[in-house]
């Protein structure tokens, strides 16, 4: 469920609050709220042709949707995609994988785009605890607005100790929007995970994204997000914890800058299989 704040045409017995407070920042606006429904299918099959060499093929369907229209940015998609992927078995500890893609995105009365991919893989086992990938590709995006391609590079570690799970990643993306503008984003991703007293687990995720817009409406961009969870294991089936969430969002060359924080307590049930 999506609560979503929209600026009110008509503020008045509508609004939140008959007398408008100058400081109360929720004045002269409407709170609803919204469903968004995701429907996904991935179905995936794969061939050992030798103890080395594999073959695979993959669909991938996601539709979005949302129970009412509502002026707040947010569109209707549809996405339809399917690879070919090759992965060889160089050593113990070293995979190579190639795989070619294509995909379409349509989103509600906006301009649909195509994207055609190629990517090569490298996975190596470092060490027991240690392991790291490496991809490199190249990506071609379009729509009947703009084209645009560029190579994809994503390069991700992995390591375990006593003292916790480390993760990093970087990547750097050709995506289309909902707007039928076309993006170029670098990502960077931090995690950090670490069980105590075989009951008690904490997740310390962090995520930096830097977009810039080839054509359309979008502004060039920049985002970061924190997010950290703190749990407790009731016995096998109950955890309950909370929750900590921090987004800080600025536009480019425009000195306009946003941020929030969400503070939430769960109770999570996840059912024994015997």
């Amino acid at each position: 469920i999506l609560e979503s704040v929209i600026e009110d045409d008509d503020p008045g017995s509508d609004a939140v609050g008959s007398e408008l407070d100058p400081n109360d920042i929720d004045a002269e606006t409407i709170q609803r709220q919204l469903r968004r429904n995701f429907t996904r299918a991935n179905p995936y099959v794969q061939y050992r042709i030798s103890e080395r060499l594999t073959v695979e093929a993959q669909y991938d369907f996601l539709d979005q949707s949302f129970d009412e229209d509502v002026a707040v940015g947010l569109v209707e998609s549809e996405r339809n995609g399917g690879s070919l992927g090759l992965s060889h078995r160089l050593s113990e500890r070293d995979d190579l994988r190639f795989q070619v893609g294509f995909s379409h995105f349509e989103p509600k009365d906006r301009l649909q785009s195509d994207i055609y991919e190629a990517t090569a893989t490298w996975q190596r086992r470092v060490s027991r605890r240690t392991n790291f990938v490496a991809e490199v590709g190249y990506r071609e995006v379009s729509n009947d607005s703009v084209d645009d391609s560029g190579v994809l590079v994503r390069l991700r570690t992995r390591r375990k100790s006593v003292a916790g799970t480390f993760g990093a990643e970087v990547q750097r993306l050709v995506i289309p929007t909902a707007f039928g503008n076309l993006q170029e984003t670098d990502r960077l991703s931090l995690s950090y995970q670490r069980g105590f007293f075989s009951r008690a687990n904490l997740v310390v995720q962090g995520r930096f994204f830097d977009s810039t817009t080839v054509g359309g409406r979008l502004r060039d961009r920049r985002f970061a997000q924190l997010f950290a969870e703190f749990s407790w294991k009731l016995n096998r089936e109950f955890e309950v914890g909370s929750q900590l969430r921090s987004i800080w969002l600025e536009f480019k060359g425009t000195g306009e800058e946003a941020d929030g924080n969400v503070f939430s307590v769960f109770v999570r049930y996840s059912p024994a299989i015997r």
